[in-house]
């Protein structure tokens, strides 16, 4: 959730309280505003990450205790990711703007009512979803882990992408941090900071690699130059 509205507010990464946590891109918003308008049922917004206790990087639950993302170094138990309940998610919708308060579940909802709360997991069996495309920010935390967990899913093999061109790293490698103009891998424009933390070819290949291991595709739709241009 934003920092600013948080449930629990002391989430680690919110330690200033003007670093939204996370927000839709505006073309990204505009095309969910769209569908929503003329077929909300298309439309889920799920939260994670809402424990102040534990990290919480991934939106689909953790599902194994080996592999190539150690458990006890990153993921520290699953808290989310949980869609909107109907009502709120009406009101969300209602207010044509993903930062409006309506659109965040209560701290009460979250750890007295869980049971209410559909899980990504849940709607993506539900809808029979056989492709999953993950975007957004930080490519070697949230992005990461959502795309392996989400392959990890028992008795439903998802066929999963990370697109390179709508995802970004984080700038010194934590979780929380800003993050720079280019995926970094190797295609970027100078002056986009490129050369430290998550931030650098080695950090990206190193996810690359992760990804590869659990046969998470990394697409590209547009030429890395290109992309990087028109950050």
């Amino acid at each position: 959730p934003f920092c600013q509205v948080a449930a629990h507010k002391a989430l680690p990464f919110c330690s200033d309280s003007n670093f939204v946590g996370s927000a839709f891109v505006e073309p990204v918003a505009a095309a969910l505003w769209e569908i929503a308008q003329n077929s909300p049922e298309q439309v889920e917004v799920v939260y994670k990450g809402f424990h102040q206790d534990y990290s919480s990087f991934s939106a689909f639950p953790h599902w194994t205790t080996s592999g190539p993302v150690e458990l006890k170094e990153e993921e520290q138990t699953w808290t989310g990711g949980y869609a909107l309940p109907p009502k709120r998610k009406a009101a969300c919708f209602q207010a044509e703007n993903f930062e409006d308060e309506a659109c965040y579940p209560s701290a009460k909802e979250f750890d007295t009512a869980p049971e209410a709360l559909r899980s990504i997991l849940s709607i993506t069996k539900e809808r029979k979803t056989k492709k999953i495309a993950v975007v957004g920010l930080v490519y070697d935390y949230s992005v990461k882990e959502t795309a392996i967990f989400a392959r990890e899913v028992p008795d439903h093999l998802f066929d999963v992408s990370v697109i390179a061109d709508l995802t970004r790293p984080s700038f010194d490698g934590k979780p929380g941090a800003p993050f720079v103009a280019s995926v970094c891998d190797g295609g970027e424009a100078e002056g986009q900071f490129c050369t430290k933390g998550g931030g650098t070819l080695a950090s990206h290949e190193a996810v690359l690699q992760d990804l590869r291991r659990n046969r998470v595709k990394f697409v590209r739709h547009a030429p890395a130059s290109a992309a990087t241009a028109k950050e």
